[in-house]
């Protein structure tokens, strides 16, 4: 059983956790990642997931801040990144939206976008004392960057600026209730 001023900080390490996602979903938004196409769009549901996950972290750790975390993700006066986001976490956790709906029951990501670029390594070799110079064009991996869009109500959302304005929401409000 955690002290009680040990679970008022339990909700730390979800933040700290959902910080190392969203440096994994960076990587991903610059091209630097390996896996398939899968892996990255299964990157993205899982920031999603511990996003909107943290709210129960707060809630449990902190019951004073309970009504104002809760309220980020009301129905009507929620963040829509985060009302985005709670829809996405829950129908994606279960078979059938079985939660309170924000904005779409149905609401997932629908459409992706692959950019790929080939990419030449051009380097150059010294060769002996007469230091003759030779060319080598040896291939490193593609390039490929990911663009999602999640729909919710016809209504679609780039998933990078999505999780970006969840982040910066997050962070505002962890710092307003003095939680960071």
């Amino acid at each position: 059983m955690y002290r009680e001023k040990d679970k008022r900080k339990k909700y730390l390490e979800q933040w700290e956790r959902l910080k190392r996602w969203y440096v994994r979903i960076k990587k991903i938004q610059q091209g630097q990642h390996s896996g398939s196409d899968d892996y990255q769009l299964d990157e993205a549901y899982a920031f999603f997931l511990n996003c909107f996950h943290l709210k129960d972290w707060i809630i449990t750790a902190v019951p004073e801040a309970k009504e104002d975390t809760e309220n980020l993700f009301d129905k009507s006066d929620g963040r829509e990144c985060f009302r985005v986001c709670a829809d996405l976490a829950n129908a994606n956790k279960h078979v059938e939206a079985s939660k309170t709906t924000r904005i779409d029951p149905d609401t997932n990501i629908k459409r992706q976008h692959v950019a790929i670029q080939l990419r030449k390594l051009l380097a150059y070799s010294v060769i002996g004392e007469d230091k003759d110079k030779s060319l080598s064009n040896e291939g490193l991996p593609p390039l490929t960057k990911y663009k999602w869009e999640i729909e919710a109500k016809d209504q679609y959302y780039e998933v990078y600026q999505l999780i970006d304005k969840c982040m910066e929401e997050w962070e505002k409000f962890l710092r307003n209730k003095k939680l960071i």
